[in-house]
């Protein structure tokens, strides 16, 4: 019996510890987002992350909110990178409008959850994309 409870015991924490993981919601591009060839997602593409917006004068299309958590403590580098993982994964270029929250999960009181809007530059505008305020992930 003791070794049951044991068991059971560890295995609830093994899950409370899960890595990061994100989800995309609404937007025009979230139902392709399966059928997105592999092939044509650049693993290695830099996504601008930025609590803000873009100027005005940049031309985009919104791929959708996505929104990336922890299941367990910890800082929020695991959860920026699995949310620009799953960016580039329905070809965003950035992720505007970024929130960071810490929310009660299993085994944390705690844990980072991060949301932001998903979007895909058509035209720059003139605008030096690389020099706007952000973090590059």
């Amino acid at each position: 019996m003791k070794t049951t409870v044991l068991i059971l015991a560890v295995a609830a924490i093994l899950a409370g510890c899960a890595g990061a993981r994100s989800t995309v919601y609404k937007g025009e591009r979230v139902g392709q987002a399966r059928s997105i060839a592999k092939s044509d997602v650049q693993t290695n593409k830099p996504i601008l992350m930025t609590k803000g917006s873009l100027p005005p004068e940049v031309k985009v299309e919104v791929v959708g909110e996505i929104r990336a958590q922890q299941s367990f403590y910890g800082d929020t580098s695991r959860v920026y990178e699995s949310m620009a993982a799953k960016a580039r994964q329905v070809g965003a270029d950035a992720v505007v409008e970024v929130k960071v929250k810490y929310r009660v999960a299993a085994f944390a009181w705690g844990a980072p959850s991060i949301s932001g809007v998903g979007i895909k530059i058509i035209d720059d505008g003139g605008v030096d994309i690389k020099k706007l305020e952000g973090e590059w992930r």
